[in-house]
């Protein structure tokens, strides 16, 4: 499948719910930069588990995914296939959740 395919149907499918990502302005910036292209817009704010971890983990080494995994004790994962990585940034996201509840996150959105 091509750009041109999927990413209308990705589109469709976020409508204008927020996006949780780790290191949201990167992914949201090739979302935007493709939708674009086909006329479409992005408009959906994002949440970013990496400045939440940050506030909520100061001590952990660095936020890369592959750390915040082993820190979370999840199951082995594929890093860099894209699945994988947003299987184990959702786990992330409600671990935080199940943990902290729903912290005000407007703090933590970025703006699209």
């Amino acid at each position: 499948m091509s750009n041109n395919e999927i990413i209308p149907d990705f589109c469709s499918f976020i409508q204008n719910l927020p996006l949780v990502a780790h290191n949201s302005n990167f992914d949201v910036r090739f979302l935007t930069y493709y939708a674009n292209l086909l006329d479409l817009e992005v408009i959906n704010q994002s949440i970013d588990t990496i400045p939440l971890l940050k506030n909520l983990y100061p001590n952990l080494k660095n936020y890369k995914l592959g750390t915040v995994h082993e820190f979370f004790g999840f199951d082995l994962f594929d890093h860099h296939r894209a699945f994988d990585d947003a299987k184990i940034t959702s786990k992330i996201f409600v671990e935080i959740q199940k943990k902290y509840g729903a912290l005000g996150l407007g703090n933590f959105r970025n703006e699209n």
